[in-house]
């Protein structure tokens, strides 16, 4: 079957097109225009069997174990009727389709622009101890709250002991832990549910007393130390 290499960049005006029995193998840079979209077409070991080109849309057949990417200078979602031997490639910098294989693609451009997706927020919906309902939006990230509700050792470890005295982030979250097991600190003001402190005072080692004492931790006289510190981040 008789081949046309193409040496020069090769412009594919609307209702152009090539017969299967003139294969071409593209040795350089195509341009194709497809109605108002400019279109770059590259592959040096594209073979193309036919391509017909259309006011919308062209349809492009490869031979066996070619490939070729068609890519938008200005960055136009492509769109095409098959996923098979297709990737398609869009974001804030490229939009391109890469084609490999013996296949037959309709690629139509399309006047939205690619962009990087963001991930929308989660919106969850929890009850305080009032019963009312809150709504709390989760950012789409990768790095932790620094006060989950539930289970707030899991985003601070608690890498020291504490006891009366001590002060910082980590006496806040045991603070937390307590009142959402239900060992409140206190019903109103510092230590209260929502209102938790960075020190560690009578408040804290109280309710502290009552945790150990219910889970068995012995000593149970408010001292958080390893054994204590054990449990909560098994449990």
């Amino acid at each position: 079957m008789k081949q046309f290499l193409v040496t020069t960049s090769l412009l594919l005006s609307p209702s152009f097109a090539l017969a299967a029995f003139n294969d071409v193998s593209l040795t350089t840079d195509a341009v194709i225009q497809v109605g108002s979209y400019t279109l770059n077409v590259t592959g040096s070991t594209a073979v193309i069997q036919s391509i017909e080109v259309g006011e919308d849309d062209f349809i492009a057949t490869l031979a066996t174990g070619s490939s070729m990417t068609i890519t938008s200078p200005t960055r136009n979602q492509l769109q095409t009727d098959t996923a098979t031997g297709v990737t398609n490639t869009c974001n804030s910098t490229v939009s391109s389709l890469a084609i490999t294989g013996a296949t037959t693609v309709t690629i139509t451009p399309s006047a939205t622009i690619c962009q990087d997706t963001t991930p929308a927020p989660e919106i969850t919906h929890s009850r305080n101890r009032s019963g009312s309902t809150r709504r709390v939006v989760v950012a789409p990230t990768s790095i932790p709250a620094v006060m989950p509700a539930t289970n707030p050792q899991s985003a601070v470890s608690f890498s020291r002991s504490l006891t009366v005295g001590s002060t910082g982030n980590d006496v806040r979250v045991l603070q937390k832990y307590l009142n959402a097991k239900g060992y409140t600190l206190a019903l109103t003001g510092p230590g209260s549910l929502g209102n938790e402190t960075e020190t560690f005072g009578a408040l804290t080692r109280a309710a502290l007393v009552r945790f150990q004492k219910e889970h068995g931790i012995v000593p149970a006289v408010g001292f958080f130390g390893p054994i204590t510190r054990a449990f909560i981040l098994k449990n």
